[in-house]
């Protein structure tokens, strides 16, 4: 009787338990990540297609029974799965996948890393946050494999110029695409405080830039700015005080006046070695160095710096200078151009964080920056306020972002010859330093080398132009050898070439949430950026400003922007497969106004006011605007976290090219394998993460410039005609001819990237790339007969190819330490297959 009940007390049980496992209940929970609640977290019941997702505040609703198996995906995370049981509530808490799910900011939004199917290189501000540059882009400079950030000049706050993979044209820009939070951005990159950028993208191939189409031929650098976070208060203070000094050392050049006169002499013996005498016998080695003791310093614009006759000073017999010479002056032109080193200085403040309602993001900063040149310097001040609001109505969701810079420069002026054209001896102070002979001193000096004083100067010395002095004994010193009548000194201490810069950003955005998981995204940006500037030289700058007693020049320039996008999104996961499918419309309008004037001949005292010169030089006025407008879209599917698909179109318009040529078509298809993810390596201790990417695309330049010029020209098919003025008459000269035939220049692009990581702690990522550049934009010259310089015109092509390799290793990753090593190495070889003529060159 016993072994019966015992028997059918185990059969109720078994019967009470399967009913227990097969009876569905609704479990709900929140899902969160270190920042807080996590909305659009995909919800999936293991094995079926039933799911849901996180709404705004990570918290969700699923039927499911005893005993499923719950999988929580999203973006940038790790997959948690969690098994039904008893509770009826299960919170999950998502931690990052730094490697596998790596969010990158990419082209009208964000994807992970596994599903990227194109050349993409990320840089965090953890990884450039001690660089000192005013300009943020310029602390990139050997962090990205195929990226060149090149300084033009010492001028500190000074935009570089960047190149992606190289030059990608001949009259056209090849600069890349900026774009600010989303938006492209055509102000100064001086203008955006580093301390607000979160991180940098560089988009380099089509599969990653062809949707922004017309603009993106060139790459794209896409600037994310900080935001604030959820439940998370931080408050930061950061105050810095330093200073640069050059890296790399000086080219090995003469610096000592003794070795120069030694060196100078040995040139002038064995070119006198080789001559013949008048009787027809050759020179001999010995009359050869007697002539150069002879006449050295005569060749040398009769600069000796020793206190010995002119032909005692080297020794004919040994070429080297005179035991008992000693030197008299020993000006350094290294010391009167450049500081000991480049100083700055600069404050931050910053408050951000949020609630399950609102985040926000305000920043303060300041920053004072001292060029390794004399008086160059850059000051900026900034502030920024973005905000996002929780969803209305719970549908629509609300951001804004505004940001104010208002900066001051002043470069290092260029010098003019005595006609008033740009000299070809000073382009630079670095230039002038390597080029001019150690025994030219900076400031004058009488016969006995006395300084001759001057109260006009800021040092009260006399400036050395290199002309020459007649003393009161009637003997005099020659002129120099290099660059008479120039002195950069002079130009820099009698020159105020300076900018103000003020720069208002803002935008608003509003994402409204349909049926079915679609998002609908409208967003507007709004800039404005003006520049005024001086160049104010005064009489004692040089030959050409002591001729016209003085110049001034006044500029003001406005540029203004105007972007709408509307944005269509749907990202869906159901089951194995994943979607995400961008449907979009932008519209840009950019608008530029600028004006200047110039005068001579200062004689209400030596100030930068436009009244105090006499004479009218000239004047010009320039605006131009600009439109674009473009229909894109991008499908992506995913399977098993381990196949992707990327398809990407977009069709732009340009105001640059005639109605009839102003629509181009643009597009990129690309495909990934994540190989990390399939069942061989999925277990593996050694391999992390594996990788094979290959994409095709084309994009488009439409930024001609006008013939030998940096300045764009945006109405390219128009004949365009150039004002001529002076005081006596005015006229009317053929600038340019347009052409209604141009149309873009349009790049078609391969790629290969394999991309490794191993031990969780190294990672290499390979590739290969080849951009066919069609349809070059080329002021191509016409004969003179024609009475007009050039035509643009599409002729050329052009071919980018190379390798690339980026490696990083984490040695050390510790709470208070952490040490990491990257490198990264690229090839570019830039061919030109075709020219007007039909002649191709290479280099």
């Amino acid at each position: 009787m016993k072994t019966n009940f015992n028997q059918f007390l185990t059969l109720f049980l078994v019967f009470i338990v399967q009913t227990i496992f097969a009876q569905v209940k609704t479990i709900t929970g929140t899902v969160s990540d270190e920042s807080g609640p996590l909305p659009g977290v995909s919800v999936l019941i293991k094995g079926s297609s039933k799911g849901t997702e996180t709404d705004f505040d990570g918290n969700y609703s699923i039927k499911a029974k005893s005993g499923d198996i719950l999988t929580f995906s999203f973006v940038g995370t790790k997959q948690v799965s969690k098994t039904v049981g008893i509770k009826n509530r299960i919170d999950v808490l998502l931690e990052n996948d730094n490697l596998l799910s790596e969010v990158v900011v990419v082209a009208y939004g964000t994807q992970s890393k596994n599903s990227l199917t194109g050349s993409v290189s990320v840089i965090n501000q953890e990884q450039v946050e001690n660089a000192t540059f005013s300009n943020p882009v310029k602390s990139l400079e050997g962090m990205v494999s195929g990226l060149r950030v090149i300084q033009a000049d010492g001028n500190p706050g000074a935009d570089p110029i960047i190149r992606i993979r190289g030059f990608n044209s001949i009259s056209a820009d090849s600069s890349p695409l900026i774009v600010l939070d989303g938006i492209p951005y055509s102000g100064s990159l001086s203008s955006i405080n580093p301390k607000d950028i979160e991180s940098t993208t560089v988009l380099k191939d089509a599969s990653s830039t062809s949707l922004y189409g017309n603009k993106a031929a060139n790459g794209v650098l896409m600037i994310t700015t900080k935001k604030g976070k959820k439940n998370q208060l931080n408050i930061s203070i950061d105050s810095r005080i330093g200073f640069t000094q050059r890296g790399a050392k000086e080219y090995n050049i003469i610096t000592s006046p003794a070795k120069f006169y030694e060196t100078y002499h040995s040139v002038l013996a064995n070119s006198e070695f080789y001559k013949q005498n008048n009787d027809g016998t050759p020179i001999t080695l010995e009359e050869a160095n007697q002539y150069a003791s002879d006449n050295l310093i005569a060749r040398l614009g009769n600069y000796n710096l020793y206190n010995v006759d002119d032909d005692q000073l080297v020794n004919p017999l040994t070429g080297k200078l005179n035991s008992a010479a000693v030197l008299q002056v020993n000006d350094k032109w290294e010391d009167a151009l450049f500081r000991d080193a480049a100083t700055f200085h600069s404050n931050n403040i910053s408050l951000s964080g949020g609630s399950n309602d609102v985040t926000y993001y305000l920043s303060l900063g300041t920053e004072t920056n001292n060029g390794y040149s004399v008086r160059s310097n850059f000051k900026r001040h900034s502030a920024r306020l973005k905000a996002t609001s929780a969803k209305i109505f719970d549908a629509v969701t609300l951001s804004g972002d505004v940001a104010y810079a208002r900066s001051s420069s002043q470069a290092i002026p260029s010098t003019l010859d005595a006609n008033g054209a740009p000299t070809t001896f000073f382009s630079n102070t670095f230039q002038w330093t390597r080029r001019i002979a150690p025994i030219y001193p900076v400031f004058q000096y009488d016969k006995d080398w006395n300084p001759i004083f001057d109260p006009n100067t800021p040092s009260g010395l006399a400036y050395d132009f290199g002309t020459s002095q007649i003393f009161s004994d009637g003997s005099s010193r020659g002129t120099r050898k290099y660059a008479v009548g120039e002195h950069p000194l002079a130009v820099i201490e009698n020159t105020i070439e300076t900018n103000e810069r003020d720069n208002f950003n803002g935008g608003m955005s509003a994402q409204i949430d349909l049926p079915f998981d679609i998002k609908f995204k409208y967003v507007m940006n709004y800039l404005s950026e003006g520049n005024q500037g001086t160049d104010f030289t005064k009489p004692g700058a040089g030959a050409f400003a002591m001729a016209q007693n003085g110049l001034l020049t006044k500029g003001r320039d406005r540029r203004t922007t105007f972007t709408n996008q509307q944005l269509l999104t749907w990202v869906k996961k159901l089951r194995d497969h994943d979607f995400d499918i961008l449907l979009g419309h932008e519209t840009y309008e950019e608008n530029f106004t600028t004006l200047s004037i110039e005068k001579r001949n200062l004689i209400g005292g030596f100030s930068p006011n436009l009244t105090n010169a006499s004479v009218y030089a000239s004047s010009g006025e320039y605006n131009t605007r600009y439109l674009t407008e473009g229909y894109f879209s991008r499908f992506i599917y995913g399977l098993n976290n381990t196949y992707y698909l990327n398809l990407t179109g977009r069709y732009d318009a340009s105001s640059v090219f005639h109605p009839d040529e102003r629509w181009g078509f643009f597009w990129s298809a690309g495909a990934s394998w994540v190989m990390s993810n399939e069942r061989f390596l999925r277990d593996s201790k050694t391999i992390n993460f594996s990788k094979l990417s290959l994409n095709y695309g084309t994009t488009g330049n439409d930024r001609l410039f006008y013939p030998n010029s940096s300045t764009r020209n945006f109405v390219a098919y128009e004949i365009q005609n150039e004002i001529g003025e002076s005081n006596e008459a005015n006229t009317q000269v053929r600038f340019t001819l347009g052409s209604k035939t141009i149309t873009w220049e349009k790049s078609a692009s391969f790629d290969i990237t394999y991309e490794i990581g191993l031990f969780n702690k190294l990672n290499l990522s390979l590739g290969y790339f080849r951009k066919k550049t069609d349809n070059l934009l080329f002021n191509v010259p016409l004969g003179p007969s024609t009475g007009q310089p050039s035509k643009p015109l599409n002729a050329g092509t052009m071919i980018n190819s190379g390798l690339e390799a980026e490696l990083s290793w984490n040695i050390i990753d510790k709470e208070h330490f952490k040490l990491n090593f990257n490198a990264n190495a690229s090839t570019i070889n830039n061919e030109i297959t075709k020219l007007p003529n039909g002649k191709g060159i290479q280099e």
